[in-house]
């Protein structure tokens, strides 16, 4: 590069395009650039990528500003440079307010000043204070990153000033545009995500009643038949919403995933910090574990719809050969097969309750302390209360048929499943304490 090329400037103003948008950006650099064909002090150039670098790049300088445009991947970016040492932010604005009739699909944009001395630095910190910020150690000085929903604002504390150019025009908006489009995709996505959550629940809560509600209620076979089709069409419907939920936390997971690497390769090439540690890429692994954990919750959520679609199918077949026994067999083989078909419904009850009271036992015990608590005590706590919960069902219609007349076997068995679910309180008590010692432990080291 030549000498002109290297000015070094006070400040710089970016805005990022889609790379797709060829007639923007040309609008625009058209613009910027049209007041140096006839300076015949600037300078008009293309400067090819390097062996090391893949980002193409054409400069126009002059003495009070200067404009660049860089492309990369799929990204353009639009840079306008400042020379003057009297570049102010007001004056930065008054440029890049002239190009508003030529703006209409930009990815972001972006602001950096260049300071001599850290008291600016001090100064920034208080003007912005409003905004989300970070500090960054370069190489070669300081970065304060302040950034909002619409613009970030950089300000550069540099030590030594021969990577100064290179780091403006490569390295600092390639890192931004990644931010900037990784913040936007993740708002997004929060959104999405908050009515996801809203989804599951309701379906959670949906298959619950659904299977919960015929218990004790007179219907005749026909009656019965045509409820639980209807309740097989609702579920079948409920699947296919959850399915495509599913689907789109795998791809906002992948998305997110991808930018994060992204954005890591970016601040890797100008910021000494460990870069896992770094604050840009934590705040926004925190929300790629919550679409994990909602992509784990939406895929259990399918099963049990899966599960209940496969018991109320189940009902209807047993409803149906209930049907067809009674019209060909004697009252003796009806009870017979009115027995299977109790007991086939009461495996399918257990299995229902067992399934259903196991995922709940961990969402609202929070993940870490479920884990801690040994399978065999989990597996037998429930599985106990589901088969008592089958017995105080069977012992609940009894009373039903007898016209709610109270028999031993309600209150023995609620007084069980009374017993089991506060032995079921007490140790998620007690392993949350454990959870909490390893936890305290931890931060004292």
């Amino acid at each position: 590069m030549s000498e002109v090329v290297k000015k070094i400037p006070k400040a710089c103003h970016y805005i990022y395009f889609h790379i797709d948008d060829d007639k923007e950006i040309n609008e625009v650099w058209n613009y910027l650039t049209k007041e140096y064909e006839k300076d015949t002090d600037g300078v008009v150039c293309t400067l090819e990528p390097t062996a090391d670098s893949t980002i193409s790049i054409s400069l126009a300088t002059g003495d009070e500003y200067g404009a660049y445009l860089s492309c990369f991947e799929d990204v353009a970016t639009i840079g306008m440079l400042f020379y003057s040492e009297d570049t102010t932010l007001q004056g930065i604005d008054d440029k890049r307010n002239q190009l508003d009739n030529l703006l209409s699909s930009q990815i972001g944009e972006a602001t950096v000043l260049i300071v001599d001395k850290e008291d600016q630095l001090k100064v920034a910190k208080e003007k912005f204070s409003e905004f989300e910020s970070v500090e960054s150690g370069l190489s070669f000085g300081k970065l304060y990153h302040f950034y909002d929903e619409d613009r970030g604002f950089y300000f550069c504390l540099p030590f030594e000033k021969d990577p100064l150019f290179d780091f403006l025009v490569e390295e600092l908006p390639l890192f931004d545009a990644s931010f900037q489009s990784l913040d936007k995709k993740v708002k997004y996505f929060q959104d999405q995500l908050r009515l996801m959550e809203q989804e599951r629940v309701a379906a959670d809560k949906f298959v619950s009643k659904l299977l919960y509600a015929g218990i004790g209620k007179k219907e005749t076979d026909a009656e019965r038949i045509d409820v639980l089709e209807k309740e097989i069409d609702d579920l079948s419907q409920l699947y296919e919403k959850i399915a495509n939920y599913t689907y789109m936390i795998k791809n906002a997971v992948l998305t997110v995933r991808n930018d994060l690497l992204k954005l890591d390769e970016g601040l890797a090439s100008f910021c000494i910090e460990r870069r896992l540690e770094s604050q840009y890429i934590q705040m926004n692994k925190k929300f790629q574990d919550r679409l994990e954990t909602e992509g784990s919750l939406l895929s259990n959520t399918l099963t049990g719809i899966k599960t209940a679609i496969d018991i109320v199918d189940t009902k209807v077949g047993l409803q149906r050969g209930k049907e067809s026994l009674t019209l060909q067999q004697q009252t003796q083989h009806l009870q017979e097969e009115g027995t299977s078909m109790q007991m086939a419904t009461s495996m399918i009850e257990f299995v229902l309750v067992f399934f259903y009271s196991l995922e709940s036992w961990e969402i609202l015990s929070s993940h870490e302390i479920f884990s801690l608590i040994p399978v065999t005590l989990k597996i037998g706590l429930i599985g106990s209360w589901a088969f008592m919960a089958v017995i105080a069902t069977h012992f609940l219609a009894m009373s039903w048929r007898e016209n709610w007349k109270l028999n031993k076997g309600v209150v023995i068995s609620f007084a069980i499943l009374i017993a089991i679910l506060i032995s079921i309180i007490l140790i998620t008590q007690y392993y949350a304490g454990v959870a909490a010692h390893a936890a305290d432990a931890a931060n004292g080291h």
